[in-house]
């Protein structure tokens, strides 16, 4: 009697490894679909993509990865596990490059990832950042808003732009618009700030900036080397308050304890831009961030929830994955 199911082929007089290993050819080395295997052997799209992890699962196809180290791509599974992330990018060991140039390159991929058309973008600020216009390439992602996350500041030590460089700079490269905060990052006190925002133009700006579909960002240490301090927006003294607080870093100018949660300073009052809450609500919010004075700052942000998708280096990857990590503050 003739057989006419579907799946038919896997009652045909061939030993059940032979049908295995034609499946695996027609889909590894001739490179069909599934769709096409089953068309031409006469079994279900379901079938043959069942067939072909029984392959897998029986070693008669075996995946092989041709690179030299295939550690970060384990270690991205390990972090998007224990933090709950969508996505970690860790950069190569590249010693041609600095820190800042690998993680920016890293970023740029990590951003087009994400990118769609008609999209509003979020850009923070950061050394890292800095970079990333260099790295990003237009693919058609035309009608895309570039917005600024926090007020104007001032990169030109050492050679470094404007925050609203990188915004400009991204925006032209899928001839998108940019929107700024009209307002500096900083103020002197908390009563300025209240003033600046209920400007009008301001307030526009920052709601732009809260629905962002994309928000990518870094994060600043709390110590001598963090790029506040060095541009002289932070004081010393205001330096020594956040340590006695134990900050371990900050998004945005807002610093935050190790639990990830912003703290009562008076620092903190000074910002104009998002807020804590407002980034971590954003669908997709890129951090770009390595480096071992960072380890802390980066760990306290993902204990927080305050980001979504890591970019980062090896040793800080290996550092969050640390199990004693978690104890350490």
């Amino acid at each position: 009697m003739k057989n006419n199911s579907k799946d038919g082929f896997l009652n045909a007089g061939n030993s059940r490894k032979e049908h295995l290993l034609r499946i695996a050819w027609l889909y590894y080395f001739e490179q069909l679909t599934q769709a096409e295997i089953g068309e031409r052997l006469g079994l279900s799209r379901v079938t043959v993509n069942r067939l072909l992890k029984e392959a897998r699962d029986s070693k008669l196809v075996e995946i092989k990865l041709n690179a030299d180290d295939i550690t970060p791509f384990e270690l991205s599974q390990k972090l998007v596990t224990k933090y709950n992330l969508k996505e970690v990018f860790i950069s190569p060991n590249d010693q041609a490059e600095d820190s800042f140039t690998s993680l920016a390159r890293m970023g740029a991929l990590a951003f087009r990832q994400y990118l769609k058309p008609n999209m509003t973008v979020g850009v923070g600020f950061g050394r890292s950042l800095v970079h990333l216009p260099d790295f990003f390439e237009s693919d058609d992602k035309g009608s895309c808003r570039f917005t600024s996350l926090i007020g104007g500041l001032d990169f030109s030590l050492g050679g470094r732009n404007h925050n609203f460089d990188i915004l400009s700079r991204l925006a032209q490269k899928v001839n998108g618009q940019a929107v700024y905060i009209p307002a500096p990052i900083f103020v002197s006190n908390a009563a300025t700030r209240d003033i600046f925002i209920q400007d009008p133009s301001v307030q526009r700006s920052l709601q732009i900036a809260a629905a962002s579909d994309i928000i990518i960002l870094s994060t600043g240490e709390v110590g001598p080397s963090s790029l506040l301090y060095q541009l002289g927006v932070m004081t010393g003294s205001e330096l020594q308050e956040l340590r006695n607080l134990k900050a371990c870093g900050d998004l945005l100018g807002h610093f935050f304890g190790h639990d990830g949660k912003e703290l009562d300073t008076e620092f903190n009052r000074r910002v104009i831009g998002l807020s804590l809450q407002q980034v971590a609500k954003a669908p997709v919010s890129i951090l770009v961030a390595g480096g071992e004075e960072k380890h802390k700052a980066i760990q306290a942000a993902l204990r927080g929830s305050l980001i979504n998708v890591l970019v980062t280096d090896t040793a800080t990857a290996q550092f969050l994955l640390d199990e004693d990590c978690l104890n350490k503050e």
